[in-house]
């Protein structure tokens, strides 16, 4: 498939006498196009969080096709209890990452399974690690929606029964380690720290 740069460039070939370059007529271009499309998935009823967590951040990665069968996908998983729940559990993720990991002077945070104390840290490994598998043969954007979905009881039953910042650092350092991997899931499909 051709993309919308490339289409750009090609067609530049043939006014090889413009004076900007054509780098920069292609980038202006793009960016044009992207506020376009803002707008258009705006007028198709997408929040402003859906529609920044499922366009490229950068303009040459630009699909808009792609990126409106995105933003379907995660508006329609955002629209249910299980949906709202899995943001929920993915915010508290992220903030108390965020939280606890600026305290360190490191944050290599190596995940260490040996390491677990509960099941439920188990659990939450497996499904996250059942994910992975799954992940790159799984082309439906609504199909990796459900792969996310699956991780909220996962997540839940995590949070209710784990105390992240534990006294002993290297347990704290394993779960915060558990914690990015959530986090790093979630953001494979779309930038969710841009939801709200």
């Amino acid at each position: 498939m051709i993309t919308v740069d490339t289409l750009i460039k090609i067609t530049l070939t043939s006014y090889t006498h413009l004076s900007p370059s054509a780098e920069k007529i292609t980038k202006d271009v793009l960016a044009f196009l992207a506020t376009r499309a803002t707008f258009y998935f705006k007028d198709q009823g997408f929040s402003h969080g859906v529609i920044k967590a499922c366009m490229p951040e950068d303009d040459t990665n630009l699909n808009i096709t792609a990126a409106f069968l995105k933003m379907t996908a995660l508006h329609q998983l955002l629209g249910t209890d299980t949906g709202a729940a899995l943001l929920a559990g993915y915010k508290r993720a992220a903030n108390i990452f965020r939280a606890e990991s600026s305290k360190d002077t490191s944050e290599d945070y190596t995940l260490m399974p040996d390491l677990f104390q509960k099941d439920v840290e188990k659990n939450l490994f497996e499904a996250l690690d059942n994910i992975t598998s799954k992940w790159h043969d799984t082309v439906s954007d609504h199909e990796k929606c459900a792969l996310l979905a699956s991780l909220k009881e996962p997540i839940d039953a995590f949070f209710n029964e784990v105390m992240v910042n534990d006294s002993d650092p290297v347990m704290r350092s394993n779960r915060l380690a558990l914690l990015h991997r959530i986090i790093r899931c979630f953001e494979c499909f779309a930038r969710f720290q841009e939801l709200d």
